[in-house]
């Protein structure tokens, strides 16, 4: 019996471009789970660990992915808000003016009608900045007016002052660690290999 000769040429070649590809491969499956996975851990690790108060300070939205590329197989993921770092390792907290303004969320709620749980952002109308302008035009919050002072920022009705804000020099955070590198860890051993799957397939059909 004459032998069969097969040419196996075009697969060959197939799986030698893939061995040049699987450094792009490899980015592209990083990238994609820093993106879908890692964010979200990250998030998930915080609201577990911390006490916020901002839902979007905790977002994964709030992480920001620097991606690879096949030349530099190294993903990286950080917040996009330095005081993060105070939250995770402690510290001093110094203001980019001349106050920090610290909200008393208790007299914001009973008498701002703000809710503790609330998210504080620059365009809340409780924030120190919506305030300010409200003294400045004499508006009124629930019945009072808003008065400020070097060491706060009141409400005020006819017999009381409430104090919302107080101004500080600085402000000192206590460590509170949150693991973000066993969170790292179990999204790769989770993801990756699904994304990698996916490029590789990608390649090898394109």
């Amino acid at each position: 019996m004459e032998a069969i000769e097969f040419d196996i040429t075009e697969q060959l070649d197939t799986f030698n471009k893939l061995s040049k590809d699987m450094p792009y491969i490899i980015s592209r499956a990083m990238n994609d789970t820093a993106f879908d996975g890692m964010r979200k851990s990250f998030s998930k690790e915080m609201h577990s660990d911390l006490k916020v108060k901002n839902s979007n300070f905790a977002s994964e939205k709030a992480f920001k992915v620097n991606k690879s590329n096949k030349n530099h197989l190294v993903v990286e993921v950080h917040h996009k808000k330095e005081e993060l770092g105070l939250q995770q390792f402690g510290g001093v907290e110094l203001p980019k003016s001349k106050k920090l303004a610290i909200p008393l969320r208790t007299n914001m709620a009973r008498y701002g009608g703000f809710a503790r749980g609330k998210s504080l952002t620059k365009k809340s109308h409780m924030s120190v900045g919506k305030l300010l302008d409200k003294e400045k035009s004499n508006s009124k919050i629930k019945g009072h007016t808003v008065y400020s002072t070097k060491d706060g920022v009141y409400l005020r009705d006819k017999d009381h002052l409430r104090k919302i804000y107080t101004f500080v020099d600085k402000a000192t955070h206590n460590k509170k660690t949150i693991d973000f590198q066993k969170a790292s860890v179990d999204t790769f051993n989770r993801r990756f290999a699904r994304h990698l799957n996916y490029w590789y397939l990608k390649v090898l059909t394109s």
